[in-house]
């Protein structure tokens, strides 16, 4: 049995399209209500994030008659829906609940794992407030993720409160010998 839902595209048509198993039949891996990152099309503001809605037919008359059907997803960046050719698909890399997208003070957003097994190594969980000894600033831990550029050591990246959302990093000797949860 099919089961669908009706969505708005950019330009205000609205449709329906199919939230069935038929969404994983046609994108290979990603389910209705899954969340993705898609590997192919890091703009400028880093890497494109949504989540999957469903198959359905394009609206852009240039698609149609190459691409029957699409996948239709709702970017993170706005309202609206926009849709993914099969072609394109495999570019989407599917989120688990054990990771997310961070912005560092400088580069590019990225993926960290937020699990208590990354997390443990430096004394602390996912979302805990915690606070430099010698300091007033407070953070919030995010996740575990690598240091950036070429370096791939593994790094404990936080929010500052004072750096407006965007994340730092700790060294496993920092997070151990230099901070201390609130939330204790």
């Amino acid at each position: 049995m099919s089961k669908t839902m009706e969505v708005t595209a950019r330009a205000g048509q609205v449709f329906n399209v199919d939230t069935s198993e038929a969404v994983i039949a046609f994108s290979g891996r990603l389910n209705h209500g899954d969340r993705f990152i898609d590997h192919g099309d890091s703009g400028a503001l880093g890497p494109v994030t949504g989540t999957v809605i469903g198959v359905g037919p394009p609206t852009d008359e240039s698609i149609i008659l190459k691409h029957p059907l699409v996948l239709w997803v709702r970017l993170d960046t706005d309202n609206y829906v926009s849709c993914y050719t099969l072609e394109q698909c495999p570019t989407l890399g599917h989120i688990n609940a054990q990771e997310t997208l961070v912005t560092p003070c400088h580069g590019r957003p990225f993926l960290v794992d937020i699990s208590d097994e990354a997390c443990r190594p430096f004394g602390f969980k996912h979302g805990e407030h915690i606070v430099e000894i010698c300091d007033i600033f407070e953070s919030t831990v995010v996740g575990v993720g690598p240091m950036g550029g070429t370096c791939t050591t593994m790094v404990l990246w936080v929010i500052r409160r004072q750096d407006n959302g965007r994340a730092s990093f700790l060294s496993i000797t920092e997070a151990i010998t230099r901070y201390a949860s609130l939330d204790a």
